[in-house]
Order: structure tokens, then C-alpha cells, then sequence
């Protein structure tokens, strides 16, 4: 049983490797439309309607108590 399925993976190989001679001429060139472009300066702005957060979000406060001793005006 496996001779025949081997045998037949093995035509079958054989046969997809076959060239067609239909397939090797090569296909006729297309003209397509052509535009020129030209060079100019342009000011672009980017807005991202997002905003980024980690994954934790921690208030940092100091670690220091300071008292003040005089007011300044």
C-alpha cells in the first residue's frame, strides 16, 4: 500500500515539474500613463488622538518635610 501512494507522490511530482511550452513565451509589453512630479515644500502636522499611560501610574511626591521659616514677599 505505501509503494502505491510513494509511486503516485512520485508522478505526480514528476508531472507538476513538466515544462509547458504554452508558458514560456514571454507576455507583451504594457504602456501605462505617465505623470511628472515635481519638487515643492510643505508644512505638515501630525496629531495622534491618544495619550500614553504606563502601566502602572504612580504620583511621585518628596520625601522630605521642609518647613519654612520665613515668608518672602
Amino acid at each position: 500500500m505505501k509503494k502505491i501512494v510513494y509511486s503516485f507522490i512520485i508522478i505526480a511530482f514528476a508531472y507538476g515539474c513538466k515544462e509547458n511550452e504554452e508558458n514560456l513565451s514571454p507576455a507583451p509589453l504594457q504602456t501605462l500613463p505617465v505623470v511628472e512630479v515635481f519638487e515643492t515644500s510643505a508644512q505638515t502636522i501630525v496629531q495622534y488622538p491618544a495619550t500614553i499611560e504606563g502601566i502602572i501610574d504612580v504620583e511621585l511626591r518628596p520625601q522630605v518635610a521642609v518647613r519654612r521659616s520665613r515668608k518672602f514677599m
